[in-house]
């Protein structure tokens, strides 16, 4: 899955050599990742890049878990549904999240579009697919320079 920002303006940080640098925004980009399985136990993030202007992340929805699982709104009512979030739900939440965060911490001001609308998605189909998007989002800062979403701003 990809996420771009608004505009594509590279305010996640710069790519230094072969290296992402994360600028503030970045770091709580980063860091929301990482919450995310947290919200659902049916919910894994095999990798992830955060870019310039965008992230990519490869969402795994387990649903052999989903017979015992509560998602986090479920959580707090103390009843599971056994129903895991759909990719949208999980996007929604990070999104949300980064933006609640960045407020919070003043990196961005209220009504400040700090993302795109909606989200590029893929479903991995086999193992030679997972393989080359793995390869895709290891080395996409050392590919910075041709990637699609390559922006001198």
């Amino acid at each position: 899955m990809t996420i771009c920002t608004h505009n594509r303006v590279g305010c996640f940080g710069e790519v230094v050599g072969e290296q992402m640098a994360l600028a503030t925004l970045g770091e709580i980009a980063h860091s929301e990742i990482l919450t995310i399985s947290h919200h659902w136990t049916q919910v894994d993030i095999d990798a992830f890049v955060v870019m310039p202007n965008h992230i990519h992340m490869i969402v795994v929805i387990d649903q052999g878990k989903a017979a015992n699982a509560m998602n986090a709104t479920d959580a707090m009512n103390g009843v599971p549904t056994g129903k895991p979030p759909t990719l949208g739900e999980i996007v929604g939440k990070y999104k949300a999240g980064v933006t609640r965060k960045a407020r919070e911490r003043r990196v961005i001001e209220d009504g400040y579009p700090l993302r795109q609308s909606r989200y590029h998605d893929h479903v991995i189909r086999n193992e030679a697919d997972l393989a080359r998007i793995l390869n895709y989002v290891e080395f996409n800062p050392a590919r910075w320079a041709e990637d699609t979403f390559f922006s001198a701003r």
